[in-house]
């Protein structure tokens, strides 16, 4: 039986009315990740299972991202920008 799921979503599910996730979630791509989060929330109270979801932020900057795109969305620092991790839906994304 399931004892433990783990969603990956997206930061933003929670505030598609402001900036950048109103543009972000354009085609409904937030709203459907937020679905999908309801839906794990709901199994696992009626299967008694435990869940975690994370929401990473823009995962651009490390050794894969071309050059052109850090430029234009301005990244500096690439992987030495660390990570950061916070409880709910708070954070933008942009480590430092």
């Amino acid at each position: 039986s399931l004892r433990r799921m783990v969603l990956l979503t997206s930061v933003g599910v929670y505030r598609t009315d402001q900036m950048p996730f109103l543009i972000l979630n354009l085609f409904g791509v937030l709203d459907a990740k937020r679905s999908g989060e309801n839906a794990v929330k709901a199994a696992a109270s009626e299967g008694n299972f435990s869940y975690s979801i994370v929401r990473p932020g823009r995962l651009v900057g490390g050794p894969y991202t071309n050059l052109d795109l850090a430029k234009l969305f301005q990244i500096e620092g690439g992987a030495e920008n660390g990570v950061t991790v916070d409880k709910g839906d708070t954070l933008l994304g942009d480590c430092k």
